[in-house]
């Protein structure tokens, strides 16, 4: 029995026939109550939140959420900005700014909506052009890219007729964005064209015929430094099954140019109780995971990680990163990683190949005597 009463709440009351005979005779519960009832309050459609008596025994709280897998996320509304096409006091540009060019006012606009327009080319006499952008800001390429497409519309010439979009990050592209532009309309009755999935083609990676006749210069080496609260747990310990620590982090990623980083991670201890981990391993392989008490206990504060990276692509499918330094809590070493894209499989595989070496407990620049030569096939989908 279910009755709404009034705006999200709902009282409802169930009887059940079942005698529970063997739950009395062993005194699990007293004397047979048939009845359960409680009161159910839902915040939102898919939430709910529900206090209840069960059989006269016991009091009951049930808080459950339920997920539409098949439901379309909606899109973010967009941020309202004034075009760079607008008067210096809207747009916020120089007075100096040249807008004759449509690679500067397109860069100027796109990277206010949290995008990065690396570079940018024509072909077949400017009727084609070719643009390469980082997403930065946005959680699904799909949106970066209708956001480039719509800005493209609004700057590009008239005569040009098809858009190459090619996404990549940190030095691997990510595919390419074919668009075939309606020519010959004004660009806000065109804007409704970017949505139509007839005009769109998703292709493999496919680069500007030649040297781009555009690129943006950015100053390098370039920092990015963040800090944020972590946490370290140690379960599963018979004596203790639950030890954890609160720590501090600090992340800097240097961006030195030409696909290079330099990545680090360095921690300081707040407050954790793994100084009384006192059960020793017994393995008789090399104990490196299984010394898990000392990483922990003596290498609260320092380096977590301090290595140079290098990505690129060897080709429209197959993208590597190598790699060199302290890679982890436990090893230094040096790696490098092969993935294989095949377009427009839903599979990819990839292979990585590393020498390991074991870092000291005390979280610092010093190594123990045990290495090891390690590697790893994927498959992914």
């Amino acid at each position: 029995l279910r009755v709404h009463l009034s705006g999200k709440i709902d009282f409802m009351a169930e009887y059940t026939s079942d005698t529970r005979s063997r739950e009395i005779s062993r005194r699990i519960i007293g004397s047979e109550r048939p009845w359960a009832a409680g009161l159910q309050w839902k915040p939102t459609r898919d939430v709910s939140v529900t206090v209840s008596r069960q059989l006269g025994q016991d009091w009951a709280l049930t808080v459950a959420a339920q997920l539409d897998t098949k439901k379309e996320t909606p899109r973010k509304p967009r941020e309202a900005f004034w075009s760079v096409n607008e008067t210096p006091a809207r747009s916020g540009r120089q007075e100096t700014f040249d807008t004759s060019l449509w690679y500067a006012r397109l860069l100027f606009d796109v990277e206010r909506q949290g995008l990065l327009l690396l570079s940018g080319d024509e072909s077949d006499g400017g009727e084609v052009v070719w643009l390469e952008l980082e997403n930065l800001k946005f959680a699904y390429d799909a949106d970066a890219i209708e956001r480039v497409l719509t800005l493209a519309e609004l700057h590009l010439p008239p005569k040009v007729h098809t858009v190459n979009v090619t996404l990549q990050q940190d030095g691997i592209a990510q595919g390419t964005v074919r668009y075939r532009r309606r020519v010959g309309q004004a660009a806000p009755a065109a804007f409704g064209a970017v949505f139509e999935e007839d005009l769109i083609t998703v292709m493999p990676v496919a680069p500007a015929p030649g040297a781009p006749t555009f690129r943006t210069g950015f100053i390098r080496p370039l920092l990015n430094v963040s800090a944020n609260l972590g946490q370290r747990i140690n379960i599963m310990d018979p004596d203790d099954p639950l030890r954890f620590q609160i720590l501090g982090r600090v992340n800097f990623d240097l961006d030195i140019g030409a696909d290079w980083y330099l990545r680090a991670s360095l921690i300081g201890n707040i407050y954790n109780d793994f100084d009384d981990i006192s059960r020793p391993s017994n393995s008789r392989l090399p104990r490196v995971r299984s010394n898990i008490d000392r990483y922990l206990g003596d290498g609260e504060t320092g380096i977590s990680s301090l290595y140079l990276e290098k990505r690129g692509m060897l080709s429209s499918e197959l993208s590597y990163r190598a790699y060199g330094g302290i890679l982890e809590t436990m090893f230094s070493g040096v790696g490098a990683e092969v993935l294989w894209e095949p377009f427009p499989s839903r599979f990819a595989f990839g292979a990585n190949l590393n020498y390991a070496r074991q870092r000291d407990f005390d979280a610092g620049f010093s190594h123990l005597s045990y290495g090891v030569l390690t590697g790893h096939a994927s498959v992914y989908w």
